[in-house]
């Protein structure tokens, strides 16, 4: 959320860091250049603004904002990749509607209040479902 000053900081991270992706994308080329590059992040909380808690403790009113930053990221991790000509794979949709908020069943995204080790990243669910993706543009 913008901070007092009214500045957005993670929307400004996002801006530094996309010469930084293209950097690595294009040492990545020049080193290896049949390398396969895939990037992007997973849905970890409502796509549609419903609210997380209680199982993850997110105020209401910051899950739009999250939602939104993480469509910002992958949209600059989108556009860097195109840029570059390396593959980019949606692994953002087939996660929609399985983030970290949901029952173990359901999720594909660990919650911050399990004590696992890794909160917030996928789990093995979530990562079969993104290797998924991963391939997809190889098979089609």
């Amino acid at each position: 959320m913008p901070e007092a000053s009214g500045t957005d900081q993670l929307a400004a991270r996002i801006a530094a860091t996309k010469p930084k992706v293209a950097a690595v994308l294009a040492a990545v080329k020049q080193r290896s250049p049949k390398a396969t590059v895939v990037v992007e992040y997973p849905s970890v909380v409502p796509d549609d603004g419903a609210k997380c808690r209680p199982s993850v403790p997110i105020a209401d009113q910051d899950v739009n904002y999250l939602r939104d930053t993480t469509k910002k990221l992958n949209t600059m991790l989108a556009d860097t990749a195109r840029a570059a000509k390396v593959t980019y794979a949606d692994t953002y949709t087939p996660t929609v509607g399985h983030g970290m908020y949901r029952s173990s069943a359901v999720r594909f995204v660990e919650p911050l209040t399990t004590g696992v080790a890794a909160p917030a990243h996928p789990d093995a669910k979530g990562h079969f479902v993104m290797a998924l993706s991963v391939i997809e543009p190889f098979i089609n």
